[in-house]
């Protein structure tokens, strides 16, 4: 009897299996269960920025000194004593102007006083004599420097000569003048390339600096390097590597970009993303390509 009894379970648990099984299978086919919650891809929150179309500029600021285009020593043309000095450091002066009368005469000679006037227009920057000093010839008594005609000088590395050409215009800042930018335009190239900074000089004349500036001023000087117009635009933190992010139906997609001119916290985009492309700025960490994304 007992024999018997087992047999009836065991039959009862096979016929319970093969039911289980049943249900697994249709005509054939099997039942796929269900992913598991685990294995469903995240959904990253990301931040984007359109992409937009306009002119782009990159400019290099370089750090100049204004000086006088000339700069003439008083020189006198006889020897003697100072009789007359009749300048001080900062009298604006005309060329030929009497600046100094020298007296050589000697014990049991007399001499009309020599007159000794300024060899330019423009302003005495030094005076290197006073009232009855003696002076001799070809010795300078006094400096003048022209204020009507000042130029800025700076140096260009030599990979960034190509952006200073002779007449080409720049912007012209100064610390005096904070909001004011001034036109200049590029009048002169240095012959020669400085070996030891691998730099060459450049100088300007501003087109109109409203007789505000003055000899020894500091200049910021902004030379263009590069500016394109109807440019494909994206901020400069949609760039991961050589590659933007592009938010589309919920999905990131990795675009392989190539770059072009850089600047004001924007690049130029040359192939890769359109105009309207909205282009993830933030959460760019967490991407990969295909990476389902909430866009904010």
């Amino acid at each position: 009897m007992k024999h018997k009894t087992m047999m009836i379970m065991g039959a009862a648990l096979l016929s319970l299996t093969m039911a289980g099984c049943s249900k697994l299978t249709q005509k054939g086919e099997t039942v796929q269960a269900e992913t598991p919650a685990a294995e469903v891809a995240k959904t990253v929150t990301v931040q984007v920025a359109t992409a937009t179309q306009g002119h782009i500029a990159s400019y290099r600021s370089f750090g100049g000194d204004v000086v006088p285009h000339d700069t003439k020593s008083i020189i006198p043309t006889t020897s003697g004593e100072v009789k007359e000095l009749l300048i001080e450091e900062g009298d604006v002066v005309k060329k030929d102007q009497v600046v100094a009368r020298i007296d050589q005469s000697k014990a049991g000679m007399r001499y009309q006083p020599t007159e000794i006037k300024s060899p330019i227009d423009g302003t005495v920057s030094v005076v290197n004599t006073q009232l009855g000093a003696q002076a001799a010839i070809g010795q300078p008594i006094g400096t003048v420097i022209s204020t009507d005609n000042l130029e800025i000088k700076f140096d260009v590395a030599e990979r960034l000569l190509y952006a200073a050409k002779l007449g080409g215009k720049v912007d012209v800042s100064f610390d005096a003048f904070p909001g004011q930018v001034f036109r200049a335009t590029i009048v002169k190239l240095g012959a020669t390339l400085n070996t030891s900074t691998r730099t060459r000089e450049v100088t300007i004349k501003l087109d109109d600096d409203g007789g505000q500036v003055i000899s020894g001023m500091y200049a910021r000087v902004n030379v263009l390097l590069d500016e394109a117009d109807d440019a494909i635009l994206v901020p400069s933190n949609a760039i991961s590597g050589s590659a933007v992010f592009i938010a589309r139906d919920g999905i990131a997609h990795k675009v392989p970009v190539k770059t072009g001119i850089e600047a004001d916290g924007k690049v130029q985009i040359l192939e890769g993303v359109d105009a309207g492309d909205q282009v993830v700025v933030a959460g760019i960490s967490q991407l990969s390509d295909g990476t389902p994304v909430n866009v904010l």
